[in-house]
């Protein structure tokens, strides 16, 4: 990760601006571009850790896809070299002159910017690609502004990925994200009723701020110590057993596993919705139901296979 003391790059910098939620195949179009034409020096990418509409807003108006871990984890493996987290609030009144003179020439001393078309910077987004290209033009430097990637007919956005994830459409925000939605968070203390009825799990808390899954029972892959095992992931409240959770929770059983967990960071990764959540009579019903989820789990892995 790029800090300003590491500023100015006087090597210079093939750079990508945008805020990179959730690292799609969009993105990646743009990472692929700047890695293709660094040649001797790094490929950069500017972005944010909040987005800046939740910056300039009294509520969180985005929920994110990734945290910026996992962002900056994606991105490096795209082919980035550096990335910037830049402050927002240090820059949010600079007219779109001064943003490029201040931050991107003097900081990056670019050779090539890449951004998507819906790019916008300065004061209240008043400057587009179009003021962009034109003032890097006038200052010497290239500037390329990537056409959206399509699928399916929809041009592919993080917004549009956030919906398929809250409708539980894990298959299609796959083939957008270019690998499964997957949440890496660290494992909390449950009421371990899971494992009372022979079925424990794993319990980690959505923060508030990120985008939280279709309530219901999922098929899903979890990564422990570098190790891919089976599991079937509940997202929801718990209506069944408790009424008063801090936030939306996913419990995932893992497959021939027994391991305690907690307060490791786990990656849960998401591969098809088995049903909606549901509220149960009792704890027996729960626990009738979830075996047979588990079957359907089972059944879904050995087509997979």
């Amino acid at each position: 990760m790029l800090t300003d003391a590491q500023l100015p790059l006087e090597q210079g910098c093939v750079l990508s601006l945008g805020n990179f939620d959730g690292v799609h195949i969009g993105h990646a179009r743009l990472i692929d571009t700047l890695a293709s034409e660094k040649q001797h020096c790094k490929a950069a990418v500017f972005t944010f850790a909040e987005h800046p509409l939740n910056l300039i807003s009294d509520r969180k108006i985005v929920k994110y896809i990734i945290g910026s871990s996992d962002k900056m984890k994606y991105l490096y493996e795209l082919g980035a070299d550096a990335i910037y987290f830049a402050d927002f609030e240090a820059m949010k009144d600079y007219t779109p002159e001064k943003f490029v003179d201040k931050i991107l020439m003097k900081k990056f001393n670019p050779r090539l910017i890449v951004c998507g078309e819906n790019f916008t910077f300065g004061r209240g987004k008043s400057g587009n690609t179009k003021d962009l290209g034109r003032m890097l033009t006038e200052r010497g430097v290239e500037c390329r502004i990537m056409p959206p990637v399509t699928y399916e007919g929809q041009v592919v956005s993080s917004t549009l990925i956030r919906s398929l994830i809250t409708n539980g459409d894990m298959e299609k925000a796959e083939k957008l994200l270019g690998r499964k939605y997957s949440i890496m968070l660290p494992v909390i203390h449950g009421r371990e009723i899971g494992r009372k009825i022979g079925v424990p799990t794993i319990n980690q808390l959505f923060p508030h701020d990120r985008v939280v899954p279709k309530f219901g029972v999922y098929a899903c892959v979890c990564e422990i110590n570098g190790v891919m095992h089976n599991g079937i992931a509940n997202v929801g409240v718990r209506p069944t057993v408790s009424e008063n959770e801090p936030g939306p929770i996913c419990e995932t059983h893992i497959f021939e596993f027994g391991e305690l967990l907690y307060d490791k960071d786990v990656r849960v990764s998401f591969c098809k919705l088995i049903r909606s959540e549901t509220k149960f009579d009792s704890i027996a019903e729960l626990k009738e139901q979830i075996y047979k989820d588990i079957e359907e789990c089972k059944n879904y892995f050995r087509g997979m296979n």
